[in-house]
């Protein structure tokens, strides 16, 4: 509501409400299958997931992050889960 105003109502086919309660507690389960196949670590913190690597070289820490990247890229596409690239 704006100014009092309501748009008009349209039809959401999939999602939870901005806000929920149950909403972070779907999302966990929803990808939860995210970090099988990672070789970095990773860490969640509410929606948000970081990647780090230790390597002996610096191409070596690179490679194993291009690669992760490449792996949850294919995993965003193959649920509809889109990757916000500003971010990373």
């Amino acid at each position: 509501m704006v100014d009092g105003t309501t748009s008009d109502p349209l039809p959401v086919s999939c999602g939870v409400s901005q806000g929920s309660v149950l909403g972070p507690v779907l999302f966990l389960i929803f990808i939860d299958d995210l970090p099988l196949g990672l070789t970095s670590t990773w860490k969640l913190f509410g929606d948000d997931v970081s990647l780090y690597s230790d390597a002996d070289d610096l191409g070596g820490a690179v490679s194993t992050m291009n690669d992760d990247l490449d792996r949850i890229n294919l995993w965003s596409k193959q649920w509809s889960l889109p990757l916000n690239i500003n971010k990373c």
